[in-house]
């Protein structure tokens, strides 16, 4: 049945009095990326409006989602499509790999050169300069870890060691059983035979022993104030 012409252009007004219906909105893939944008900024509008979150505001979310999606495949296929390789282009040969510790003298000695520069000087810090600083740095580890191991064994914490209960109670147990060697017993005994003088010395013998008995010792002079002689009583 064919509708009449008149009737086909009039079918999408609008009766007075009614609202017209609100146009459907075209497939994020089918907009361009100028929409992309508008689209993106209506809605982020919207998301950040005092409106409650409803299943709308859940919608708008998974939009903005997939038009960050978009956006970014697109950035990264106009960066493909700007990229072109050809056979002359230069490869280059991949950098050789270097140990963190080689890197790290390399760095260092680096460092040293320009300090030498800037100081205005043209020194350059040669190989053999260098094997010796590194041999001296070596020789300072080896008598750092040696100072350690012998601290270690007379039972000292090294530094940065926390010992256990038992640890630190068998150190004080080694300690106090610990038997003198031969130099610390002659150590211990050098004042011995000047002791045994002065107990051979008669001068000595009566030293302090009043004063210990409560007796102490009083020069005669100086009781002259207190014992007087009788004048009288003396005969010829």
């Amino acid at each position: 049945m064919n509708l009449p012409i008149s009737y086909r252009k009039d079918r999408h007004v609008v009766p007075p009095g009614f609202l017209p219906s609100k146009p459907l909105d075209k497939p994020l893939e089918q907009l361009s990326k100028r929409e992309l944008n508008d689209r993106y900024l209506r809605n982020r509008d919207i998301l950040n409006g005092p409106g409650p979150s409803t299943e709308s505001h859940q919608r708008f979310l998974r939009e903005q989602a997939a038009i960050e999606n978009i956006l970014g495949m697109e950035h990264l296929q106009n960066g493909l499509d700007r990229t072109h390789i050809t056979e002359d282009d230069p490869m280059g040969e991949p950098a050789a790999v270097l140990s963190r510790t080689v890197d790290t003298k390399r760095r260092i000695l680096g460092r040293y050169h320009n300090n030498l520069q800037q100081r205005g000087t043209t020194v350059a810090l040669g190989l053999d300069e260098a094997i010796a600083l590194e041999q001296k740095a070596h020789i300072v580890e080896m008598e750092r870890k040696k100072q350690e191991e012998e601290k270690r064994q007379r039972g000292l914490p090294r530094p940065g060691e926390m010992l256990t209960y038992e640890e630190r109670a068998a150190m004080i147990w080694s300690y106090m059983n610990a038997k003198p060697s031969e130099s610390d017993e002659e150590d211990a005994h050098w004042n011995d035979s000047d002791e045994d003088e002065d107990e051979n010395d008669p001068s000595t013998w009566f030293e302090e022993e009043d004063e210990t008995q409560g007796q102490p010792l009083i020069d005669p002079d100086e009781l002259i104030d207190i014992i007087r002689l009788d004048e009288s009583h003396w005969h010829d």
